[in-house]
């Protein structure tokens, strides 16, 4: 029985790769050859496995896809549309208004006796330029050049009523007038829009007022302005201007007066 347990030990060690010969039960044979051969244990090498089930994952080289970083366009800033402002009242006033830069045209009655003063204000309250300033009654119009768009005020002083209109004319909105030109009036009065072509044009000028007579011109945006005139009261001369803009410009004359003029454009 020893030896036996001996057998089935090795037999289930060796993995069943051992072979029983000779011997039974019952002990023994003294003369025949031994009960155990020396077991033969199949050696198996690593090379030995199959490598069909144990494939080797095969190596990928990364693969880099180039980014392209897109050129962000510049931000455009978009004017908001000017809206004409009409409003009337009586006495001092602040009249809150929305200018785009560029050109805008200011009209302004007044029906009092005594001091009418209009000035053109920032938010803030800091001054941007005089607009009107009369001892009487005023009937007039000015042309005047924003600089940066944004909200404003127009400050009345006045003693009677009084009224405000704010437009921003265009060229091809607005009536064009053509050389050579030819226009009188009275008073203060912006005159546009004068069509002209590149170069030298002269400008010819007459005033019969006793305050000053100041005239200015720029173009349709606002971008070029030349004041040609300054004469304390009555005037008679002439003027001239370059315009730069081709293939032409459209023009506007901002006169300030207190009596009659003239004024050719050749």
């Amino acid at each position: 029985m020893r030896r036996w347990s001996t057998i089935m030990s090795i037999s289930i060690i060796a993995g069943m790769s051992v072979i029983a010969c000779g011997g039974t039960a019952n002990g023994p044979d003294e003369t025949s050859s031994p009960l155990v051969s020396s077991p033969e244990i199949s050696t198996v090498s690593s090379s030995d496995i199959a490598t069909s089930t144990l494939e080797s994952t095969p190596t990928f080289a990364p693969t880099f896809t180039p980014v392209t970083t897109a050129t962000a366009e510049p931000t455009r800033t978009i004017e908001p549309t000017p809206v004409p402002v009409s409003q009337q009242g009586s006495g001092n006033a602040n009249v809150e208004v929305s200018l785009t830069a560029g050109l805008s045209v200011v009209t302004l009655r007044h029906y009092g006796k005594e001091r009418f003063r209009v000035r053109l204000l920032t938010k803030d309250g800091a001054g941007r330029g005089q607009i009107a300033v009369d001892r009487d009654a005023f009937q007039g119009s000015r042309a005047i050049a924003v600089r940066e768009s944004g909200n404003y005020v127009v400050e009345i002083t006045a003693d009677g009523g009084w009224e405000l209109e704010v437009t921003h004319p265009i060229p091809t909105e607005s009536v064009v007038q053509l050389l050579p030109l030819k226009v009188s009036g009275t008073g203060t009065q912006a005159v546009y829009f004068v069509k002209t072509k590149p170069g030298l044009h002269t400008v010819t000028l007459t005033h019969q007022g006793r305050s000053a007579f100041v005239v200015s011109v720029m173009n349709s945006n606002a971008r070029q302005f030349d004041r040609i005139i300054e004469a304390p009261g009555e005037f008679s001369g002439t003027a001239a201007i370059t315009v730069r803009s081709r293939p032409f410009d459209y023009l506007i004359f901002d006169i300030r007066a207190d009596g009659d003029w003239t004024m050719e454009i050749e």
